[in-house]
């Protein structure tokens, strides 16, 4: 599995959908008004799907050391568009159009990309770092209905993962792509494709609306991207488990 930290507002977006009240997405929140476009309002829950990407830099360091992100965060440290095109594009996966000018050229970037969504799987995790083991949970071989407990304060080196798996193949245009895009935003190089983001949005037409940063985790793919490139997020949460036989 990939690991992925969860922001509020994913946090809060769950309390909603669980209560059946309308969500609607803080001020100052959304790359809709960070970028200033597609700022309007609608009804519905947002969908979590839409994947962007950051890129990490020599000068993103911290007396040496990474920066990590505050959970309140509302978008990447350096996040990239996947294009920019002095042409509008009609690509169907791509998401939050910013007119944009750089070096006296006008451009549209694309901001968000849609990624394929697996069904929601309860995985038992057991084992540590580099000997882990991972199955599906079934609910028919264990005592849910009439649970029995354990008696000890120790828990097993085993949890339950609630998670759902996002994943974009990148294709040849993809790469060469966001490759462009490093080359105009970084023309000297020394550049790390570094952190992956999961979005929210609420699609109204070719529009996407309030979008959030849901979660986020880091990647290391330096740029140029060369070789056939997937990008993938399980998203979710974990609990810890008591003893369990077998």
């Amino acid at each position: 599995m990939t690991s992925s930290s969860a922001t509020i507002y994913s946090r809060l977006l769950n309390l909603s959908q669980m209560k059946n009240v309308p969500y609607t997405s803080l001020p100052n929140t959304t790359l809709n008004e960070k970028y200033n476009v597609d700022t309007n309002v609608i009804d519905g829950y947002p969908i979590v799907k839409y994947f962007g990407i950051g890129v990490m830099h020599n000068i993103d360091l911290i007396n040496g050391k990474r920066k990590y992100h505050q959970v309140y965060d509302g978008a990447l440290f350096n996040q990239i568009p996947f294009r920019l095109s002095t042409t509008k594009l009609t690509d169907k996966t791509l998401f939050l159009e910013v007119p944009t000018t750089i070096n006296n050229v006008q451009y549209f970037a694309y901001y968000l990309k849609e990624a394929s969504l697996e069904e929601s799987k309860i995985l038992e995790v057991s084992g540590l770092s580099g000997n882990v083991s991972v199955k599906e949970f079934d609910t028919g071989v264990v005592n849910v209905l009439n649970p029995v407990g354990y008696i000890t304060n120790n828990l097993s080196d085993k949890y339950l993962a609630i998670v759902s798996r996002l994943e974009l193949n990148l294709s040849q245009v993809d790469m060469v792509g966001i490759n462009e895009v490093v080359n105009i935003l970084y023309p000297d190089g020394g550049v790390t494709l570094g952190e992956l983001g999961v979005f929210s949005g609420k699609k109204n037409g070719d529009k996407l609306l309030q979008t959030q940063l849901m979660y986020f985790s880091e990647l290391e793919y330096p740029v140029p991207l060369l070789n056939k490139t997937t990008l993938i997020m399980d998203v979710g949460g974990q609990e810890p488990l008591g003893v369990l036989n077998g």
